[in-house]
């Protein structure tokens, strides 16, 4: 920022133009240095992804400075850095011109056109394998002022016609409104992504949570109610106190209920009396938590409710909407 308040304050704009079909914008500039010669600058805005730079460049073409300087040792192939000669992106003089099309061409092909992206050439060659003419295709390209917007596309598209190849219904705005929509939301969804991504993951989590809660609950309720056969074995075991013995695993007893063996197990640590008590106490113990287990359940089933619809909120959630369901959650 320094390095161009330097060089352009006080200069004025002479022309803004793009180059080719490329993601480039030339801005030429004319002011005075400090000598008070008359200076002719331009600035290079490459608008490329994660490959996107902007350079300040000399008349005679010399590199000044640029956000992203590129040495040597990080490329053979374009060196972008003060003192080297501007040079266009690889490839960027090889293209052809989608204006002078003849013949056929198929995806691969058309991605050799000087701004042509994948997603056009996708519908150029589905286009064109439907019968059309993609000179007739790309005509339309040129002269349209609207915007197709996909709708329940997999992915988010738009393009100057609509992309008949993602089978998707399509929104028609005109073009800088469609822009501006577009952009507009994504933009809303990017801050939502931003500032609640560890909220959709605490939610998605406390949901799992409780998910695992209820399996565990639901198993101890049915223990709890089919636990007769813990009072049954506390019953046998008064019934045989004479046959056991300290140190003793288990035992193997008539069940005078159905004159059935039955093996019980029993703690090697106490005697007859005490493992028979023992069973009782759990007995007991399950007997009373039955209604615990209930309230603990229906409880858990809530929670899950409540998170299942607080995700399914967050899918469709404005940037406020989502902020507000955050400070909800942190008041509980």
């Amino acid at each position: 920022v320094m390095s161009l308040r330097k060089h352009l304050e006080g200069a004025f704009i002479k022309e803004i133009r793009q180059l080719g079909l490329e993601r480039i914008a030339m801005m030429t500039f004319l002011g005075r240095n400090e000598m008070g010669d008359d200076t002719h600058l331009t600035l290079y805005l490459e608008i490329m992804g994660k490959h996107s730079n902007i350079i300040l460049v000399r008349q005679d073409g010399t590199i000044i400075d640029a956000i992203k300087r590129i040495n040597p040792e990080m490329s053979q192939v374009r060196i972008v850095q003060p003192g080297a000669r501007y040079e266009y992106p690889p490839l960027f003089d090889h293209k052809k011109d989608p204006h002078h099309f003849e013949g056929l061409a198929y995806d691969k092909m058309y991605l050799d056109w000087s701004g042509m992206s994948p997603v056009l050439a996708k519908e150029l060659t589905y286009r064109q394998e439907k019968g059309e003419d993609v000179k007739d295709v790309l005509t339309k390209v040129f002269q349209s002022d609207h915007l197709y917007i996909a709708q329940n596309a997999p992915k988010e598209e738009f393009h100057l016609i609509p992309l008949t190849h993602l089978s998707a219904h399509f929104s028609k705005e005109p073009l800088y409104d469609g822009l501006d929509h577009f952009y507009a939301e994504k933009d809303e969804k990017d801050r939502i992504k931003q500032q609640t991504s560890d909220l959709k993951h605490f939610l998605h989590n406390e949901w799992q949570k409780n998910t695992n809660k209820i399996y565990k609950l639901e198993q101890t309720l049915f223990e709890s109610t089919n636990s007769e056969d813990l009072r049954l074995k506390g019953e046998l075991l008064y019934s045989y106190l004479d046959q056991i013995q300290k140190g003793m695993t288990q035992i193997t007893v008539e069940n005078y209920y159905d004159n059935t063996p039955l093996t019980i197990e029993l703690d090697p640590r106490f005697d007859g009396k005490t493992n028979a008590k023992r069973y009782f106490s759990r007995y007991t113990k399950a007997k009373n938590s039955i209604s615990i287990l209930q309230e603990q359940i229906e409880k858990t089933k809530n929670e899950i409710e409540y998170f299942d619809g607080m995700l399914a909120m967050m899918e469709n959630a404005g940037y406020y909407d989502a902020l507000e369901m955050k400070e909800e959650l942190e008041s509980l």
